[in-house]
Protein backbone atom coordinates (compact mmCIF):
# COMPACT_ATOMS: atom_id res chain seq x y z
CA UNK A 1 0.00 0.00 0.00
CA UNK A 2 1.29 3.30 -1.03
CA UNK A 3 1.00 6.61 1.66
CA UNK A 4 -1.87 8.18 0.88
CA UNK A 5 -2.13 11.84 3.20
CA UNK A 6 -4.71 13.55 0.55
CA UNK A 7 -7.01 10.66 1.33
CA UNK A 8 -6.54 11.22 4.97
CA UNK A 9 -6.88 15.16 4.60
CA UNK A 10 -9.88 14.13 2.96
CA UNK A 11 -11.30 12.23 5.64
CA UNK A 12 -10.36 14.27 8.70
CA UNK A 13 -12.37 16.97 6.38
CA UNK A 14 -15.82 14.84 6.05
CA UNK A 15 -15.58 14.18 9.91
CA UNK A 16 -19.00 15.63 11.57
CA UNK A 17 -18.04 18.45 13.81
CA UNK A 18 -21.02 20.04 14.88
CA UNK A 19 -21.42 23.56 14.10
CA UNK A 20 -17.67 23.86 12.05
CA UNK A 21 -16.95 23.92 8.86
CA UNK A 22 -14.23 21.58 7.53
CA UNK A 23 -11.93 22.27 4.94
CA UNK A 24 -10.20 20.02 2.88
CA UNK A 25 -6.50 20.58 0.90
CA UNK A 26 -8.02 21.81 -1.96
CA UNK A 27 -10.08 24.58 -0.42
CA UNK A 28 -7.85 26.68 1.12
CA UNK A 29 -8.86 29.97 1.29
CA UNK A 30 -6.72 33.18 0.62
CA UNK A 31 -8.27 34.59 3.27
CA UNK A 32 -10.91 34.12 5.88
CA UNK A 33 -13.91 36.45 6.85
CA UNK A 34 -16.06 36.91 9.90
CA UNK A 35 -18.80 35.16 8.11
CA UNK A 36 -16.45 31.65 7.49
CA UNK A 37 -16.45 30.89 11.22
CA UNK A 38 -16.05 28.49 12.82
CA UNK A 39 -13.34 27.40 10.43
CA UNK A 40 -10.76 24.02 10.16
CA UNK A 41 -8.51 24.49 7.89
CA UNK A 42 -4.83 22.59 7.05
CA UNK A 43 -2.42 25.34 8.13
CA UNK A 44 -0.77 26.50 5.15
CA UNK A 45 2.49 27.51 6.93
CA UNK A 46 3.50 23.81 8.16
CA UNK A 47 0.81 21.51 7.17
CA UNK A 48 3.04 18.30 6.71
CA UNK A 49 5.50 17.84 9.68
CA UNK A 50 7.40 15.44 11.34
CA UNK A 51 7.82 12.55 9.02
CA UNK A 52 8.94 8.98 9.68
CA UNK A 53 9.25 5.46 8.94
CA UNK A 54 9.58 2.63 11.17
CA UNK A 55 9.89 -1.12 10.32
CA UNK A 56 7.90 -3.36 12.23
CA UNK A 57 8.58 -7.18 10.64
CA UNK A 58 11.19 -8.69 9.45
CA UNK A 59 11.85 -9.13 5.52
CA UNK A 60 12.70 -7.73 2.17
CA UNK A 61 11.98 -4.24 2.06
CA UNK A 62 9.09 -4.72 -0.44
CA UNK A 63 7.22 -7.94 2.25
CA UNK A 64 8.63 -5.85 5.74
CA UNK A 65 5.60 -4.85 7.84
CA UNK A 66 6.13 -0.77 8.05
CA UNK A 67 4.54 2.65 10.06
CA UNK A 68 4.34 5.81 8.41
CA UNK A 69 4.24 8.18 11.59
CA UNK A 70 3.20 11.99 10.50
CA UNK A 71 1.48 15.05 11.78
CA UNK A 72 -1.13 16.98 9.95
CA UNK A 73 -1.42 20.31 11.11
CA UNK A 74 -4.96 22.39 11.45
CA UNK A 75 -5.83 26.09 12.23
CA UNK A 76 -9.13 26.45 13.88
CA UNK A 77 -10.74 29.89 13.07
CA UNK A 78 -13.53 30.63 16.02
CA UNK A 79 -13.80 34.70 16.10
CA UNK A 80 -12.07 37.44 15.00
CA UNK A 81 -10.61 39.45 17.03
CA UNK A 82 -12.02 42.55 17.72
CA UNK A 83 -15.78 40.64 17.40
CA UNK A 84 -17.96 41.49 19.87
CA UNK A 85 -17.92 43.66 23.00
CA UNK A 86 -15.18 42.20 25.36
CA UNK A 87 -12.09 40.85 24.46
CA UNK A 88 -12.74 37.48 25.37
CA UNK A 89 -16.36 37.32 24.46
CA UNK A 90 -16.05 34.58 22.77
CA UNK A 91 -14.09 31.96 24.72
CA UNK A 92 -16.67 29.70 26.29
CA UNK A 93 -17.99 28.96 22.84
CA UNK A 94 -14.29 28.22 21.32
CA UNK A 95 -13.26 26.00 24.70
CA UNK A 96 -16.85 24.18 23.75
CA UNK A 97 -15.71 23.92 20.09
CA UNK A 98 -12.29 22.54 21.41
CA UNK A 99 -14.36 19.97 22.75
CA UNK A 100 -16.29 19.20 20.15
CA UNK A 101 -13.31 18.70 17.62
CA UNK A 102 -11.30 16.70 19.64
CA UNK A 103 -14.31 14.23 20.20
CA UNK A 104 -14.67 13.33 16.46
CA UNK A 105 -11.16 12.76 15.89
CA UNK A 106 -11.04 10.49 19.34
CA UNK A 107 -13.52 8.70 17.48
CA UNK A 108 -12.32 8.72 14.28
CA UNK A 109 -14.42 5.84 12.59
CA UNK A 110 -13.65 7.37 9.06
CA UNK A 111 -9.95 7.63 9.31
CA UNK A 112 -9.84 3.94 10.54
CA UNK A 113 -11.33 2.76 7.09
CA UNK A 114 -9.53 4.85 4.84
CA UNK A 115 -6.56 2.36 5.44
CA UNK A 116 -4.97 4.26 8.36
CA UNK A 117 -4.42 2.60 11.78
CA UNK A 118 -5.09 5.62 14.07
CA UNK A 119 -5.20 9.34 13.58
CA UNK A 120 -5.35 11.39 16.98
CA UNK A 121 -5.08 15.13 18.66
CA UNK A 122 -1.75 15.72 19.96
CA UNK A 123 -2.16 19.29 21.04
CA UNK A 124 -4.72 21.87 20.83
CA UNK A 125 -3.45 25.11 22.19
CA UNK A 126 -6.15 27.46 22.65
CA UNK A 127 -5.03 31.50 22.29
CA UNK A 128 -4.80 33.55 18.81
CA UNK A 129 -4.65 32.65 15.64
CA UNK A 130 -3.73 34.05 12.15
CA UNK A 131 -5.12 33.62 8.93
CA UNK A 132 -3.11 33.36 5.45
CA UNK A 133 -3.41 36.94 5.67
CA UNK A 134 -2.10 37.84 9.00
CA UNK A 135 -6.18 38.47 10.20
CA UNK A 136 -5.87 37.49 14.20
CA UNK A 137 -8.91 35.05 14.82
CA UNK A 138 -9.64 33.52 18.35
CA UNK A 139 -8.62 29.98 17.91
CA UNK A 140 -5.93 27.49 18.22
CA UNK A 141 -3.63 25.03 16.18
CA UNK A 142 -4.58 21.58 16.35
CA UNK A 143 -2.11 19.14 15.32
CA UNK A 144 -3.35 15.43 14.32
CA UNK A 145 -0.83 12.94 14.66
CA UNK A 146 -1.26 10.13 12.25
CA UNK A 147 -0.18 5.93 11.60
CA UNK A 148 -0.65 4.88 8.37
CA UNK A 149 0.30 1.74 6.87
CA UNK A 150 2.83 1.76 4.43
CA UNK A 151 3.16 -1.94 2.96
CA UNK A 152 1.89 -4.79 2.49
Amino acid sequence: MALAPVAVATAIATLNMRGVRVLDLHDLPDEVFARDCPLLMPNPESFLTGFSVTRETFGSDSAAFKMAHYTFNYLLLYREVGEGRGLFDHYEGLVETWGVLLDALIANSVLNSSAVIDGFPASADIGIVNDPTGKQFFGFRLAVQILEYVNP
